[in-house]
């Protein structure tokens, strides 16, 4: 009971000096980091895809699977195409073709082309989880792959003729 008692008083002492943290400043300071985070990436974002200059072959490209995404209205067919489109570049090509799309899609007007965008970027989304979640996966097989031993270990002996 003594014990309880010193806890409650040191408690008191505690609010009274403003030493406690209230969750409203937790969740007001987490908040405001959050909004600073986002809007710096907003605007380095911004900043690249201002100044990206594209090819002819790969606007081509990226027109191409637009219209493409244009034909897919089934969510699956529309997340198959951007994951098999994806899988099929490589790093490089991978950041140039998505900030292109973003590119063409930012730069539209059309209704149509805003949804496509916010499909696109869901679905997007969906793709890096799902490359980041694989990494380790693949990395475990190639380890276990490597390490597997393809000789006995000598208990056969143990089993006789039948």
């Amino acid at each position: 009971m003594t014990m309880q008692t010193n806890l409650q008083i040191k408690m008191a002492t505690t609010v009274q000096n403003n030493a406690q943290v209230q969750p409203e400043n937790i969740q007001h300071k987490i908040t405001s980091l959050w909004q600073e985070k986002s809007m710096k990436t907003a605007s380095n974002n911004q900043y690249q895809s201002d100044k990206i200059n594209l090819s002819p072959n790969e606007k081509n490209k990226i027109n191409q699977f637009i219209s493409e995404l244009k034909s897919r209205e089934d969510k699956k067919e529309f997340f198959a195409h951007i994951f098999k489109t994806m899988i099929h570049l490589g790093k490089d090509e991978k950041q140039n073709f998505v900030a292109g799309v973003a590119q063409t899609f930012q730069s539209s007007d059309d209704p149509e082309m805003q949804s496509l965008n916010t499909k696109f970027t869901k679905a997007l989304s969906r793709y890096m989880s799902i490359s980041l979640m694989s990494i380790p996966l693949t990395n475990q097989l190639n380890h276990n792959i490597s390490n597997v031993t393809l000789e006995g270990d000598n208990d056969d002996d143990d089993i006789g003729p039948i």
